[in-house]
Formats: C-alpha cells, structure tokens, sequence
C-alpha cells in the first residue's frame, strides 16, 4: 500500500477504568495515539435483533503497524461534519510481513455537528 492511500487521520482509543474511594468502577476511553489510515467500506447487512432490524456497515481500516493495536480497541475520525467510532472487531496482518494492520470495524457511534 502507496504512503498517499494513508488520507485519514485517525485517533487509537483504548479503554481504561478506575476506581472510586467508594469502590465504584467507571469506564472511560482514551486517546493512545494519531494514526494515518486508509479506510475502506466493506460489504453490508442487515439481521433480525429482536423485532428490530439492524443495518451494519463495516469498514476496513488499515495502518502502519504499532503494538497497540487490540480487538478491545477503537478509532475515532473527526472531521468537520461530526466524530465517528469505529469498534474493532478484528486484526490481522495482511501480507505477514509485519508492516499493516488491516482491521476489521463496525461503527459504534457518530456524533454530527450541525
């Protein structure tokens, strides 16, 4: 993969806890690093949760490879229109030569800035 595929500007999140004096555990996400990542829409679907339909578009996205990467982890992309969180589900390295991650993602929240 060419350097200029790499056109979004993504944050790493990971999540971490902590806990209160009073014993209360509370989750929270934060910022590991900036990666430059290509970013990729997937095939779509829709299942049957309950009586809800429920419409998934993953995406794929790729980075340079860095060890902080984990499927307990996510991306956040910003950009003028809002934020979106990508959820990944998994992570694999797609030549074996350990230079790209290629990670399996499903959009966990977007925020829209109007």
């Amino acid at each position: 993969m060419q350097t200029g595929q790499f056109n979004h500007r993504l944050e790493l999140q990971q999540q971490t806890g902590s806990q209160s004096a009073s014993g209360e555990w509370s989750q929270s996400w934060g910022v590991v690093r900036e990666v430059w990542a290509h970013v990729a829409a997937t095939t779509g679907g829709e299942s049957l949760v309950g009586d809800q339909l429920r419409h998934e578009a993953p995406v794929s996205i790729t980075i340079r490879q860095t060890p902080h990467v984990k499927p307990d982890s996510s991306f956040r992309f910003f950009d003028r229109t809002g934020d979106i969180v990508y959820e990944i589900v998994s992570v694999v390295d797609p030549d074996g030569r350990r230079n790209l991650w290629s990670c399996r993602c499903k959009e966990s929240s977007r925020v829209v800035v109007v």
